[in-house]
């Protein structure tokens, strides 16, 4: 088996992140990456043969503030949450990438041929 290194730009992974905090706890939601290191939030639903899962979002709720408002309606606010000098959205995607243990870093992945190959991702600044 031969393995794939795949490069990810931090900047791009909080991004997405931060763009789809309002989808954790969403069980048909991901994060996945391809083999250039593009990121895309994809659901079930999609054709996802040619990415791989880095972040499922169901299992992220937990990183939400729920709150009820006057109205007596469930709102989610993350203005109070701060890491490494951000808060909100950001501070959580900041601190998800900086922690690491909710990603997923490497799996195996089958191409179209039915060839299969361990992908192996890293994250760079740049």
């Amino acid at each position: 088996m031969t393995t794939l290194t795949i490069e990810v730009k931090k900047a791009e992974l909080v991004a997405c992140i931060e763009n789809n905090v309002s989808s954790f706890g969403d069980d048909f939601s991901t994060i996945y990456v391809d083999v250039n290191g593009d990121i895309d939030c994809r659901t079930t639903s999609e054709d996802n043969s040619n990415w791989m899962p880095m972040l499922t979002l169901g299992g992220m709720g937990e990183f939400n503030e729920i709150s009820e408002d006057e109205n007596g309606d469930f709102v989610v606010d993350n203005s109070k949450f701060e890491w490494s000098g951000f808060s909100g959205d950001r501070a959580i995607a900041e601190y998800i990438v900086d922690d690491g243990e909710c990603l997923t870093f490497t799996d195996d992945y089958t191409d179209d041929n039915g060839d299969c190959s361990q992908y192996k991702i890293n994250i760079v600044e740049a």
